[in-house]
């Protein structure tokens, strides 16, 4: 049955893992992704990320660039092409994380590649070129920032916040939803973190759901008349 805000759920943690896969969000349906509608979801993010916190004040803004670490400094800069993905939101992801990564516009300049699961199951000639020229390629599930954040943290040693990762999660998936009127399925995450995306869909006019058993326990995001797409 269909969840409003918050519901006791069981505890238990989840992080599914795949090989040559980045973490984040499963999407139904298989549409191209849409701009994130202005709404309150960064806002609700922010109080939610406060409440995690001990309800302490959220030093910076969700969204506001973040001054590269010593480590990354260490590191050289690099090409990333983006095969099938959204450049835009590649070269937002760059920004957002403020690592040395320039967003290569033809693949012979490429250090490494990123592309979407789909093209890669599929092998296109440029990918196989790639391949075999020894240039690393990262398989993302979904066209999102968050997914190329990941894999751009994984590159360069960062450390995340899973806590933040999985809210910043659902605020973009809440704009899916609400762009595209299909419902968004997000990565496992234990009972606390569920209830807090469930709070933010409530606060956003949709409905959610908790699917699975533990440790795999997930939130769907469902349009608010609750009908399933087709």
């Amino acid at each position: 049955r269909y969840e409003r805000g918050l519901r006791p759920l069981p505890g238990g943690a989840g992080e599914p893992r795949g090989p040559r896969a980045m973490p984040g969000e499963r999407l139904s349906g298989g549409i191209p992704p849409q701009p994130i509608p202005e709404r309150d979801a960064r806002r609700e993010l922010e109080q939610a990320l406060a409440e995690m916190d001990g309800q302490r004040k959220v030093d910076r803004p969700i969204g506001a660039q973040r001054p590269p670490s010593e480590r990354v400094k260490a590191h050289r800069p690099m090409s990333v092409f983006a095969f099938g993905v959204s450049r835009k939101r590649l070269e937002q992801a760059v920004r957002e994380l403020g690592v040395p990564v320039n967003v290569a516009r033809d693949l012979d300049e490429a250090d490494a590649v990123v592309t979407l699961r789909n093209y890669y199951k599929r092998k296109p000639a440029a990918l196989r070129d790639a391949e075999s020229n020894g240039v690393p390629i990262y398989v993302l599930k979904t066209n999102t920032t968050l997914q190329m954040e990941n894999m751009l943290a994984s590159l360069f040693d960062l450390e995340a916040d899973p806590q933040e990762a999985a809210l910043r999660e659902t605020a973009e998936a809440i704009g899916l939803v609400q762009a595209s009127g299909r419902p968004v399925e997000l990565a496992p995450q234990n009972a606390y973190v569920r209830r807090l995306q469930h709070q933010l869909a409530e606060r956003n006019a949709l409905m959610s759901r908790s699917r699975g058993s533990e440790p795999n326990r997930r939130v769907e995001l469902i349009p608010e008349d609750g009908r399933p797409w087709r």
